[in-house]
């Protein structure tokens, strides 16, 4: 059911006007990406509200390692990024950090993305897409529609300023249905929750074969085997998608998932800082729920059940759980969101007596009890 008051607690992503940007280089960056974190963090606290900090991490086949090419900062209060530019030069743990205005492009305000709930879901996607097209036109031009589940639509919108005024159209009404319309990601302003990407800098190693691989779950938790099943069929679509064609859509969109060579980790909640921190070798205590990424589908969950343990880095899960639970403070929750190289493969699997598809995107939310 619809909430009035949904939307407006959901278009928490802040106003351009409202947040200021500045890059810091001169970090050490043989430091592990969590130490930098928290140290900018206190160092530039006194300069305003902190809504991100972007730590790039570097990826190969035999070490990590910090990009040198500059943390990226997201202020937001009076004066924020002035006050920012007068501690370059300042130590900050033993190195000395360089400051530097980062302004947004002049066009950063003309691109967002949405999510539309409320139409009538018995209407043909035709219909919902054309009667979208109109309710958007006088703010801005739908590039794109996604229909990711039956009541729900991503939009990517084009149009002047279109990332501040279309919340405008949260509450209003489309064919006798209220809609709750808000905003999920302004393209240069990358904030909702504090967002980390893992680059890989080589090529990806080929995956071993599943049936070498533990899943995930413990094969106690499942009936099912890991190998590929000899009836798989050709590689499905990861999501129904509805594209809305006119002449004013440019041939070139953009993705709707993330880059194949890419896990995604966004932290939820960073956990304590001066706790226990999840590492290679060390075995960690989590709560999970594992979600298709095509259709929110939950395949399993230990939430309301007993937590799950396993020693990281040895790959006794999958590899998107090593790597995104790595670098975890106990408490900290993070959403992680895993290609097929770093899940189930090419085959798929099947885990809970749920099916994974061949080549399928996972979701996982994880949430870091203990570590020792």
């Amino acid at each position: 059911m619809y909430s009035s008051t949904m939307g407006a607690k959901r278009n928490n992503i802040p106003k351009l006007s409202d947040v200021g940007r500045i890059k810091v280089t001169g970090y050490d960056t043989g430091l592990p990406r969590d130490d930098v974190y928290t140290a900018l963090a206190e160092h530039f606290s006194s300069c305003g509200e902190i809504w991100e900090i972007y730590v790039p991490l570097k990826f190969d086949e035999t070490k990590k390692s910090l990009n040198s090419h500059g943390v990226m900062c997201l202020l937001g209060g009076q004066d924020a990024v002035e006050k920012a530019l007068q501690l370059t030069g300042s130590n900050v743990g033993g190195w000395n950090v360089s400051v530097e205005a980062y302004p947004y492009p002049a066009n950063a305000n003309d691109r967002v993305v949405v999510i539309v709930e409320g139409y009538d879901t018995s209407l043909r996607k035709s219909q919902i897409s054309r009667a979208l097209v109109k309710l958007f036109s006088p703010y801005g031009t739908i590039r794109r529609l996604s229909f990711f589940k039956k009541s729900s639509v991503t939009a990517i919108v084009h149009g002047k300023d279109v990332a501040d005024t279309v919340t405008q159209l949260n509450g209003s009404y489309m064919r006798g249905r209220k809609l709750a319309v808000w905003v999920t990601a302004k393209p240069e302003i990358p904030i909702r929750f504090i967002r980390r990407r893992v680059n890989f800098s080589k090529p990806i190693p080929p995956l071993q074969d599943p049936s070498a691989m533990d899943a995930a779950i413990p094969k106690s938790r499942s009936e099912s085997s890991m190998a590929p099943s000899e009836s798989a069929k050709k590689k499905e679509k990861i999501s129904e998608e509805a594209t809305v064609e006119y002449k004013a859509i440019s041939t070139s969109v953009e993705k709707q998932t993330p880059d194949p060579d890419e896990l995604n980790v966004d932290d939820l909640c960073m956990g304590n800082p001066n706790g226990k921190k999840a590492g290679p070798g060390k075995r960690v205590t989590v709560h999970y729920t594992g979600k298709l990424h095509e259709n929110g589908k939950i395949f399993d969950s230990t939430v309301g059940k007993s937590p799950y343990k396993f020693r990281l880095g040895v790959g006794k899960v999958i590899k998107g759980l090593d790597v995104g639970v790595n670098g975890m403070y106990v408490g900290g929750k993070r959403k992680l969101t895993i290609p097929p190289a770093f899940g189930y493969g090419r085959y798929g699997a099947e885990v809970a007596g749920t099916k994974i598809p061949p080549d399928a995107w996972l979701v996982f939310d994880v949430e870091l009890l203990n570590v020792r």
